[in-house]
């Protein structure tokens, strides 16, 4: 005889038959959760990465001087639509610093949508013109493409020298003059002598000419105050490298 508390067996299949429909509407009560969350953040994230809140409402680039604002756009592969979220600072610095020309870069991403972008361009000695590059303050020298077109108005022009060789001499004296005063530079022309293969005739901005050896050079920085003893114009001047003076004479003399 059962004891009454024992359930019956037809009542056994029952209830199991009623756990496993009940576990089934939990299951599909999940999975419609899920499905309902999962759109809804999907809609949310296609209506935010296509909104405007999602992408920059300007740029603010500073420090350049060869580098336009597009090109440092395009090297850090930004624009208007770049999804700001899916981007860092620091990525972006990488992308800039791998131009040769940039030396560094400064990224902050402000309030109100916009970003700042400060670069640090490595100074420009000179271009070598008879190969069309831009000889660097650190002595590298890179090929100018129409992104680095700006250079050819900042920087001197050096003619004369047929191979790199024969260039690295003057890219070494040219490493102990200012920017300041190669800006007083028009050119720099190879002018060799009997006695000096790397004598130098450079071309100065106001017209004067000045004939020295590399070992003299650094005494561009002292044009200023020389041109300002002299009595007539587009004169020739000459650095001494013995006494480490200089004397001026008319050109043509």
């Amino acid at each position: 005889m059962m004891a009454r508390d024992v359930p019956s067996f037809d009542q056994l299949v029952a209830d199991r038959k009623k756990a496993k429909r009940s576990a089934r509407r939990h299951q599909l009560g999940v999975a419609v959760i899920f499905c309902v969350v999962s759109l809804l953040l999907g809609f949310g994230f296609y209506a935010y990465f296509n909104s405007e809140m999602a992408h920059p409402a300007s740029y603010f680039i500073s420090g350049n001087r060869v580098l336009t604002d597009e090109t440092i756009l395009k090297r850090a592969n930004l624009d208007y639509q770049t999804v700001m979220v899916l981007r860092s600072a620091g990525e972006i610095k990488d992308k800039l610093k791998s131009d040769p020309l940039i030396e560094d870069a400064q990224v902050v991403f402000g309030a109100n949508r916009t970003v700042s972008i400060h670069v640090k361009e490595k100074g420009i000695k000179a271009i070598w013109m008879d190969q069309a590059m831009l000889i660097l303050s650190d002595g590298t020298i890179l090929t100018i493409d129409l992104d680095y077109a700006k250079a050819w108005l900042q920087a001197p022009g050096i003619y004369g020298y047929a191979s790199r060789e024969a260039l690295d001499p003057l890219i070494e004296a040219l490493k102990d003059i200012p920017a300041e005063a190669l800006g007083n530079v028009s050119e720099i022309h190879l002018s060799p002598t009997s006695y000096d293969e790397t004598y130098v005739k450079v071309i100065m901005q106001d017209g004067n000419r000045v004939f020295t050896g590399l070992a003299t050079l650094d005494m561009l920085s002292d044009y200023p105050t020389l041109v300002n003893v002299l009595t007539t114009k587009n004169a020739c001047l000459f650095f001494d490298e013995m006494t480490r003076t200089a004397f001026s004479r008319p050109c043509g003399e």
